[in-house]
């Protein structure tokens, strides 16, 4: 058919914010080619689904229905490379990196709106700069049996953590990978420990996460860790036992993406952590580095495998070069071996890249959360390494007790689990119902590919609902009644509310209001009238799961589009259980979405690896 401005707008494809953005632009325009029209819809649209940029060896000579929803008209095609090029150049509106145009035209050829260019480009040097290689520390003799008392040696065996306190002792700027139970919160207080100790008790250090959940999350497991810590309390009282949401920490202002914090208003810390990266988006991740203060030290936090952010990028993945495996500095693996043993030279790996961020970059390989038999934890291995033959023959004959598949997405399957979950946890009362559901949902979730159709979060949430009506657990008699869980959708800087923040609707005072725990362990109680955007909290997307564990999960995957369903996708919902996952679904959509690894069209890894 033909391309057509008219055309594109009718075919149901692209939302107002697409249209009103391609109408601007346009309008500005030198040249008005529908082909022009057509780039600037579905970057505007691309963004809203993670894309920061559009690549055009990706998207050229491609059918339209590759990458957006299915709308009402026949096959619309991309134009091919030669086209797009031209179009850009006779538009007017288009320009190269660092000049002042509505559309940035990069040297490998992807098209960015210049906010986010600029914001990529910004973070990437940010984060170079702080990665700069710095030689391992001279220990003082105190400080190297104070290391080796908190990251003992095993014969044979390398630590990854002591790795990662010692890429993150001999530089600014480190980061930590692992899945769940691997310890990521219990090394890193030990490293601040240490650096407590190498920098002095006045050390200034904070806490902080992308969502309130995270941040409380966070907040739990520094406290644990902290009771153990075999470290004088002089040293564990510098560790803040405060947690911050990033917005919090860089001062949120009231109707505005700007904050508090910035580069002439940095941030006092001398030392920050970020928990749960891979929830944090790009536009969040520039501004963070933005406010951090030159002599900083940064460690960032997460698990590269999980699910990008919601908003544009795919900051935590690019950071760690998602999918490959680096070594180190060579100077680095014969300094650290006389801390770490000669099991380091042996496993690390040489990194023979000029690659800035290998010497400040470890894996942790070891759950201690799942035993060598935990379904749970030989699934994750598998869906993270690609292989879908393995996960299959596991759920074939592995026997494993902690992981149930379906074989089947059926609403009555999935009523019957739920049911089965509800009167083993309300079987016994004596608590306020609010009380009693706030603590099921914290142990029982319902997790799903989408948020709309049969298999949905929005009708999973009513199937809950009637299913706790007819069991007495709940009466929604209206919106909101006692113990409906809420989570918040959209960011709320007035109330400090967040996108992912759950609570809980109770009596407080013989009225109604939600209740929210914040990360300090304080308790808020909103009234229904101000809550920000919002829905009931009893099944959540996948996405919306993510810095969240429960004991139990059961996870919908109903037929849905097959780019919708990656590997990403499936590894963060069965890593959500720690004693039982139940999959709705059947081996052929298991195996095809591990063999489907999400590809977000971002430059930022290229930037920071110098690799595609």
């Amino acid at each position: 058919m033909k391309l057509t401005s008219d055309g594109l707008k009718a075919s149901g494809i692209f939302n107002d914010i697409d249209i009103h953005l391609a109408d601007f632009l346009t309008g500005k325009a030198a040249d008005n080619d529908p082909a022009l029209y057509l780039l600037i819809l579905l970057l505007s649209n691309r963004l809203s689904q993670g894309d920061v940029c559009l690549d055009i060896s990706q998207i050229a000579d491609r059918p339209l229905s590759d990458f957006t929803e299915a709308g009402e008209l026949p096959e619309i095609k991309i134009p091919d490379k030669k086209k797009i090029l031209s179009v850009l150049k006779k538009s007017g509106i288009a320009g190269n990196e660092g000049e002042l145009f509505p559309l940035i035209l990069d040297e490998h050829n992807r098209i960015y709106f210049q906010k986010y260019n600029f914001f990529e480009k910004e973070l990437a040097d940010s984060v170079k700069s702080m990665a700069k290689s710095v030689p391992p520390r001279e220990f003082t003799p105190g400080i190297t049996e104070m290391f080796l008392k908190l990251f003992p040696h095993k014969e044979g065996e390398t630590d990854w953590q002591g790795v990662a306190a010692l890429c993150a002792l001999n530089s600014s700027f480190s980061v930590i990978s692992g899945g769940p139970g691997t310890g990521k919160t219990s090394t890193v207080i030990r490293i601040l420990a240490l650096l407590v100790e190498m920098m002095g008790r006045d050390i200034s250090i904070a806490l902080a996460a992308p969502t309130g959940k995270a941040a409380a999350r966070l907040r739990e497991s520094v406290t644990v860790s902290l009771e153990t810590l075999p470290v004088s309390d002089d040293i564990k009282k510098a560790i803040p036992g405060e947690t911050y949401t990033i917005h919090r920490l860089l001062g949120s202002v009231s109707g505005s993406p700007e904050f508090r914090h910035n580069r002439e208003n940095p941030l006092r810390y001398d030392v920050i952590v970020v928990d749960e990266c891979s929830m944090a988006d790009l536009a969040l991740m520039y501004r963070f580095f933005e406010a951090v203060k030159p002599e900083a030290r940064v460690i960032l936090l997460g698990d590269r495998d999980q699910l990008s952010s919601v908003e544009g990028g795919a900051v935590f993945g690019d950071i760690c070069d998602r999918g490959r495996l680096h070594g180190y500095p060579a100077e680095f693996i014969t300094r650290g071996s006389g801390i770490l043993g000669e099991s380091f030279s042996r496993d690390a790996g040489v990194e023979n890249k000029d690659a800035p961020l290998s010497g400040a970059m470890t894996i942790l390989r070891k759950s201690f959360r799942f035993s060598g038999d935990s379904g749970i934890g030989l699934l994750a291995d598998m869906i993270r390494s690609g292989d879908s033959a393995g996960a299959v023959k596991l759920f074939n004959h592995g026997g494993k007790s902690d992981i149930v598949l379906a074989g089947e997405c059926t609403a009555l399957f999935i009523e019957e689990t739920f049911r089965k979950a509800a009167a083993d946890a309300f079987s016994s009362g004596g608590r306020p119902r609010h009380e009693s559901i706030y603590e099921f949902i914290k142990g029982f979730a319902i997790l799903t590919a989408t948020r709309r159709g049969p298999g949905g979060a929005a009708a999973l949430n009513l199937m809950a609902e009637r299913v706790l009506e007819e069991e007495g657990v709940i009466i929604p008699a209206a919106e909101f009644y006692e113990g409906r869980p809420v989570m918040v959708t959209r960011n709320d800087y007035t109330l400090a509310l967040f996108n992912g923040d759950i609570g809980v609707t109770c009596f407080k005072d013989g009225e109604l209001r939600v209740m929210f725990e914040k990360p300090d362990g304080e308790k808020v109680y909103i009234h229904p009238s101000r809550m920000p955007e919002h829905e009931t909290a009893f099944a959540m997307t996948i996405h919306k799961s993510q810095g969240s564990e429960f004991s139990e999960v059961i996870v919908v995957l109903p037929p849905v589009e097959k780019r919708l369903l990656t590997r990403e996708l499936l590894y963060t919902a069965v890593t959500r259980g720690k004693k039982k996952v139940v999959i709705a679904s059947d081996k052929e959509t298991v195996a095809a979405m591990i063999e489907n690894p999400l590809q977000r069209m971002t430059g930022l890894k290229e930037r920071l690896w110098g690799i595609t």
